[in-house]
């Protein structure tokens, strides 16, 4: 073949050499970067645990085995082409090394071809979160007032993302997010506030609080 002539001719020991240990070095950092893919696998799943009480049409195992599977695959196929390639700076060692450099060459088209999926795959599974944190979040605030864990995973987010309501604070007005046990309904106070059976009030959970906030906060 007309490249195997050139290669030949063009690439002398030293460079063959020069070229195998870049070779190498990238191997073995695909490797790194795939156990970097799977430390954020294990802390993303860890991180959206406290927050599967309000995604009630989102399944956060998808995400988690995206990355963990992909990073395990990475992985291998590194360490399979850093030992492909260290096998070949050795003269004699690379005389039958060309099958497995074509094993290399397989390695490195699979592997672009599955970080380019798995990115097209985050991407497309980004929207489809957002979608669910968005429907999700509307009903834990419709249910805060009376569902206890759906209250307590609403304040951890707004405390944890140092952010109040779905789109501003002024989304707590919209709604009664106090439990009706807790008002005194002859108080002339409350009363001013009921709106087709509904408390609506300025102020707003504790979780929102801020220094420095204007609303009061309960």
């Amino acid at each position: 073949m007309i490249y195997k002539h050139l290669l030949e001719h063009r690439i002398n020991g030293k460079r063959r050499h020069i070229l195998s240990r870049y070779c190498w070095a990238f191997s073995i950092l695909s490797s790194i970067c795939g156990l970097g893919m799977i430390v954020f696998a294990i802390v993303l799943r860890s991180q959206m645990d406290s927050y599967t009480h309000i995604l009630d049409t989102y399944n956060d195992e998808v995400i988690f085995v995206i990355y963990f599977m992909t990073g395990w695959f990475v992985v291998l196929c590194g360490l399979y082409g850093s030992y492909v390639i260290y096998g070949c700076t050795d003269e004699k060692k690379r005389i039958n090394s060309s099958a497995k450099l074509q094993g290399y060459a397989i390695y490195l088209m699979t592997i672009t071809a599955v970080l380019w999926s798995c990115a097209i795959a985050n991407v497309e599974h980004h929207w489809h979160m957002y979608d669910a944190f968005s429907e999700g979040f509307d009903k834990a605030m419709e249910k805060y007032a009376k569902d206890i864990q759906l209250k307590a995973a609403m304040d951890d987010i707004q405390g944890d993302l140092d952010c109040c309501g779905k789109d501003k604070y002024t989304d707590w007005a919209q709604l009664q997010w106090i439990n009706s046990k807790y008002l005194n309904k002859e108080d002339d106070n409350v009363k001013q506030h009921v709106v087709d059976g509904r408390y609506l009030t300025q102020d707003l959970p504790y979780s929102c609080c801020r220094a420095g906030s204007a609303p009061p906060c309960l």
